[in-house]
Parts: structure tokens; sequence; C-alpha cells
């Protein structure tokens, strides 16, 4: 199997001289598969823990590898992880963090709010990223699912309040049953949101049930209980 990736989905690809991606579509070209070098540098900051370190390496590959979509990509998820601050900590610089306003909305100021949604949807390198993909569409849907993974991962599964901890231990299995309720406001929450357009609704609630899916393993069956018990429903 290729060890190339799709410039818009990431996913690995079968074969190597395809001329679409079999996952979503996406012109392949020439230019947009994966050198060695570029390879090689990608899974390097991939591994790196130290956020400061791994803005370098990317802020070096982006020098060697000049408009390379997987590398604007990797910038714009590690948002402004390397500016955080030990001695004054915030969530802020975390990009995934842009969703949590749909988990606590009553923690975040209508001006906050705003902030965040302007650059969930319109930040500078998310637009730099779209003008480098083939189909800026199918990107965004596959940024906002990544950041919903991420989400999971970090505010849902990695919260004792949710995951209810007992004597300090969690089990991951009883993550899908645990997590639906808080995964179920989030989407009804996201659903409502006047302050998005209706396309922008569509493209995050059916982002985010994907992330929450492929975390959870394809769990969903208490996720869309929760949902009908809830009145959810998401635009087709």
């Amino acid at each position: 199997m290729s060890k190339n990736r799709c410039p818009a989905c990431r996913r690995a690809l079968p074969v190597n001289d395809g001329a679409f991606c079999p996952y979503c579509g996406a012109a392949l070209s020439k230019e947009e598969k994966m050198s060695e070098q570029l390879r090689a540098v990608l899974n390097a900051a991939g591994k790196e823990a130290d956020p400061v370190k791994k803005h370098r390496m990317l802020a070096e590959a982006r020098e060697a590898f000049p408009d390379c979509l997987p590398v604007e990509e990797e910038l714009l998820f590690l948002g402004r992880l390397h500016e955080r601050d030990g001695k004054n900590p915030s969530y802020d610089v975390i990009k995934c963090f842009l969703l949590h306003p749909y988990l606590t909305p009553k923690e975040f100021s209508a001006a906050k709010r705003d902030a965040m949604q302007r650059e969930l949807f319109h930040h500078e390198q998310l637009e730099r990223c779209k003008a480098l993909a083939s189909d800026p569409d199918v990107f965004l849907s596959h940024y906002l699912e990544r950041l919903s993974e991420e989400f999971v991962r970090l505010f849902l599964e990695g919260s004792t309040y949710y995951m209810r901890s007992f004597f300090g231990f969690t089990s991951r299995k009883n993550a899908p049953r645990l997590l639906a309720e808080p995964a179920a406001q989030m989407i009804g929450n996201m659903a409502a949101d006047e302050a998005l357009t209706p396309e922008e609704r569509k493209a995050l609630t059916h982002a985010f049930y994907r992330g929450f899916s492929r975390r959870m393993d394809g769990q969903t069956e208490w996720l869309r209980q929760e949902m009908e018990r809830q009145g959810i429903s998401m635009e087709d």
C-alpha cells in the first residue's frame, strides 16, 4: 500500500498513480504527491512533543516546501500552542478549543463566542489551506472533522467530569455511552447556532458526528439515542 496521503482528507492512498482520492474524490496531481523528504519531516514533526520545536520544524518545512498543503495543515492544527505561557496557562492556544462554546456556552461572552466562530471558519491559515486544496469544501469538511475528533479526545474523553472516574480510574470502553449526552448537546447547539450560515451549521454538525464516531471506533448507537431523546437532528 502506498504511504502517500491525500492532500485534502489526509487518508493513506492505496495506489501511487490514481488521479483522484478514492475516499474524498479530491484531484491528485504529481505536485501534491509527498516526497520521501517531506514525509520524513512531517513524521518527525508529528512525533515532537514540544510545540515550540514542532512549530520551528514546520516553519522550516514551509521554507523548504512552499505552498505545500500537508505542511500548512499541520501549522493550522498546531494553532498557537507554541505561544503557550507556562505562568498563565490558557486553553485558547489549543486549536480545537474553538469548539468549547458549543459544550459550555454560558462560560463565554457573546464577543468571545463571535471571535471564536470567526477563527473556526475564517482564520487566515484556514483560508490558506483551502486555497491550496484541490477542493476547498472537502478540505473544510476534513478540517472540521479532525478538529472535532481532537476535541472529543481532549475535552470530553480527557475529562473526569464526563468520564466519571472511579478512584481516579476511567475505562475507555464506556466512553461511547458516557460521552453521548455532552456530544449530543454540542450537536444541538451547533445546529441551533444562528450566527453560522446554514451551510456552516450543516458542515459543522456532520463533521462533529463523524469525528465523534472516529474517536469512538464507530460506536454511535448511544449518541443517536441521546440525539433522538433530546429531539436533535442534523441538516441533510
